[in-house]
């Protein structure tokens, strides 16, 4: 398995499958980026028995291609599963795999993202036949692929990520006080947040701004947002500058996501794109009333005839701040919301027969079956 070079949803799905796997009884192993923002992910695979390794970046990049190469044909795995959260993602990896002699390629598309140049998109039309079967997470990227990149629709298949059940079990007020607590944030003030990697795709800036703006509506209302990246120090100096200051949270990396989560009265995804963000899925198994952006995988989770969660078109601060402040104002309205959610996660997003469907899906490209 090879996923992305920082720790986000993406690396939390491959860890998902990758001790699933090994639960099974099956031979795993991970091949991650270098550098320390993966050192947890690292961990926890080990804690789980699955052993990992490093990809190199010393080198040229045709030296490091010929590396993994070899490396690949030194193990000869059955499966090659690629993650590809662009633009983190070693996107000729699937070459890799088949100049080594892997048996089969499968690929995860986890993000729909904006077009960047000729040139890239002349890379994934080449890799494309490479790849035995194609995991897009939403219903919007398997079309993107189908349309924009040719790939055939008979090798791709719609698997969306899934929730932990077992961690993400809807309303906790025990979750809630400990998670205020570490927090630093007494029960009667309102709390909006959010999870994920603190960078320009999430837009974290927009749910600072909009914060802002609807205070004097909320006057002890506080923002927390966990997670890491560049972003933090333009995030904290925004608060600053529009009022916010000691009211913004920003606990980093977090292991305690349910209790984070369970402690929040609104939880806000202002992204500017997203594939199907993991972050949203388990606020709404938390029971957490949501307002995001409508990109592509936010919709296909929160739309429908019976909403499970409130829909801003991207950058419109405006419409976010009203979002979140007609929720705050009306807490049965937003509990309504946050039960639809978790209902919703019940019945399409539960890791468990997600992974199966994975599972289903090596079995069509392998000769032996994953047991």
């Amino acid at each position: 398995m090879n996923c992305g070079r920082a720790l986000g949803g993406t690396e939390k799905v491959l860890l998902d499958s990758a001790v699933r796997l090994a639960a099974r009884g099956e031979r795993v192993a991970a091949l991650l980026a270098p550098g320390p923002a993966l050192d947890p992910l690292e961990e926890r695979l080990g804690a789980a028995g699955v052993r990992s390794e490093r990809w190199e970046e010393v080198g040229s990049p045709g030296r490091l291609f010929a590396r993994t190469v070899r490396r690949l044909a030194a193990r000869a795995p059955d499966v090659v599963h690629v993650h590809l959260p662009w633009p983190h993602a070693n996107a000729w990896f699937p070459a890799a795999a088949r100049l080594a002699g892997v048996g089969a390629v499968v690929a995860t598309e986890h993000i729909q993202f904006p077009a960047r140049s000729r040139r890239e998109d002349a890379r994934k039309r080449l890799l494309a036949p490479l790849v035995d079967r194609t995991v897009a997470v939403s219903r919007a990227i398997a079309l993107d692929l189908s349309k924009r990149w040719g790939y055939a629709a008979s090798r791709v298949v719609v698997i969306p990520n899934g929730v932990d059940r077992g961690v993400f079990r809807g309303a906790d007020p025990a979750a809630r006080a400990r998670g205020r607590a570490r927090l630093g944030i007494d029960e009667g003030s309102p709390l909006v947040g959010s999870v994920g990697r603190l960078e320009e795709q999430k837009n974290f800036g927009a749910l600072v701004r909009a914060a802002a703006t609807i205070r004097a509506r909320f006057p002890n209302l506080h923002v927390a947002i966990a997670g890491e990246g560049s972003e933090a120090g333009p995030l904290r100096a925004a608060a600053g500058a529009c009022g916010l200051g000691e009211r913004l949270r920003l606990p980093g990396r977090i292991d305690d996501v349910a209790d984070f989560l369970a402690a929040l009265d609104l939880f806000v995804l202002p992204s500017l794109w997203e594939g199907m963000p993991l972050s949203l899925l388990e606020a709404m198994a938390m029971e957490a009333p949501v307002v995001a952006t409508a990109t592509p995988g936010a919709e296909e989770v929160l739309g429908g005839v019976e909403p499970a969660g409130l829909l801003v078109a991207p950058g419109d601060d405006g419409a976010l701040s009203e979002a979140m402040a007609s929720l705050l104002a009306d807490p049965a309205r937003a509990r309504a919301l946050g039960r639809a959610g978790a209902a919703r996660v019940g019945e399409r997003y539960d890791a468990a027969p997600l992974f199966e469907r994975l599972v289903a899906v090596y079995d069509e490209v392998t000769d032996r079956g994953v047991r």
